[in-house]
């Protein structure tokens, strides 16, 4: 029996920035497919969220390629969204806003509903939420990567991403209109926990977001009397000796701004 020689092994190899765009083209084509198939979206957020993430580990890469590891000795697992996230804005101190920090905060609650749990779709979220990280993906970009997103994409297909992204901004652009008419002041409007749109109003007790329609309660902290949404504070034994009373308490009076992020 004669022996035939292996086929050579394929080897797909991508640079971070490379693999970046294979997954926002893969996002962007199942967001297209969306429009006619509302469960492609799970699949265009899950792809977007790995492209935001790969693009933050090329922006680690550049400013020094150990930085993209998670233990810079052994250099085995690269760190994860939040791990390059915290090292960008703390360690190499790029100017991200609190609004880039929470619209990363929500890819990663996605991300994980998605991958861990049950997993219900509601276009009026999942829309606003994917315009809202692909408009951050392009901006990111731009300002740290020296990169424009539109060369890098099949001209046809990110054409037909624009209608999607455009859904977004025609809510938000709709949705300011109507804060201006009824006289919403600018301190009562929050980036919205679900799509990330910053048309969450609190003002009269609404409570609701006028870009996708997410309501959400609000609370006072009790220990500093900020407002802030009722999920993000945490319930605390209350510090007075011999209290049996409970606080709840916002990230800040808990002493680590980065509580929520690790």
């Amino acid at each position: 029996m004669t022996d035939h020689p292996k086929a050579p092994a394929h080897i797909l190899e991508l640079t971070l920035l490379e693999n970046s765009y294979s997954f926002l083209s893969e996002a962007l084509t199942k967001a297209v497919a969306a429009e006619m198939e509302p469960g492609q979206w799970k699949f265009a957020i899950f792809n977007l969220i790995q492209a935001v993430e790969l693009s933050l580990k090329e922006k680690l890469a550049r400013e020094h390629r150990l930085l993209v590891f998670q233990n810079v000795d052994k250099r085995e697992q690269t760190v994860n969204l939040w791990g390059a996230l915290l090292r960008l804005r703390d360690g190499c101190e790029l100017p991200l806003s609190r609004i880039d920090v929470e619209t990363i905060k929500i890819a990663a609650e996605w991300r994980n509903q998605i991958v861990h749990c049950e997993f219900s779709l509601n276009t009026a979220e999942l829309k606003p939420a994917f315009a809202k990280l692909v408009g951050f993906m392009a901006d990111f970009h731009e300002r740290f990567l020296d990169d424009d997103l539109k060369e890098a994409i099949p001209k046809e297909l990110w054409q037909k991403a624009v209608s999607v992204r455009d859904y977004g901004e025609e809510l938000s652009r709709r949705a300011n209109e109507t804060f201006t008419r009824e006289k919403i002041h600018p301190n009562n409007i929050w980036p919205c926990l679900k799509c990330g749109w910053k048309d969450f109003v609190i003002q009269g007790q609404r409570n609701k977001c006028y870009v996708c329609g997410h309501t959400e309660p609000i609370a006072m902290c009790d220990g500093c009397g900020k407002l802030e949404y009722a999920s993000q504070m945490r319930i605390e034994p209350d510090q007075e000796p011999g209290s049996h009373e409970f606080d709840q308490l916002c990230r800040e009076c808990l002493g680590s701004p980065d509580y929520w992020y690790s």
